[in-house]
């Protein structure tokens, strides 16, 4: 009895719950970067690591639930482009950094045209920079070219 017990523990001990290890993201700038280069590896785990909401990133918080069909999404519309972060939204206010918030703007080309779209993002808890949204429509898809300019 008292080896099924000691059993049972180990078992809880090894699930360790939801932690997951993240990578640093010190600046806003930092995390897009950091995102941008998970796309091109095509790795969803780590796009989901510098996406989230100011409680963490998706993969810290498992939130929103469908955050791992969401990441999928994200990588159908950005493979295979490039970006440039250009600078500051233009509805950015000044001190939203010192806030836990800022919005950058990000030229994402492909061949076929290139769009600028603002990055919304947050500060959590830990004081990582997480991206909490940006408009995917703007970018287009791989059947349609994106609202943007034409290079």
């Amino acid at each position: 009895m008292a080896r099924t017990w000691l059993l049972g523990i180990v078992a809880v001990a090894a699930c360790g719950g939801h932690r997951v290890e993240v990578a640093p993201s010190p600046s806003p700038e930092a995390a897009i970067d950091a995102f941008m280069a998970a796309v091109a590896e095509k790795n969803v785990a780590r796009m989901a690591q510098f996406w989230g909401n100011a409680n963490g990133s998706a993969a810290e918080t498992g939130q929103p639930p469908d955050y791992s069909k969401r990441m999928d999404i994200m990588l159908a519309y950005l493979q295979g482009t490039s970006y440039k972060i250009v600078g500051g939204a233009a509805s950015s206010q000044a001190g939203s950094r010192a806030n836990g918030l800022d919005t950058l703007r990000v030229e994402v080309s492909r061949p076929q045209c290139s769009a600028q779209l603002p990055f919304a993002l947050v500060r959590t808890r830990t004081q990582r920079w997480v991206i909490q949204s940006f408009d995917l429509a703007v970018v287009g898809g791989l059947s349609r070219p994106c609202a943007g300019k034409t290079p």
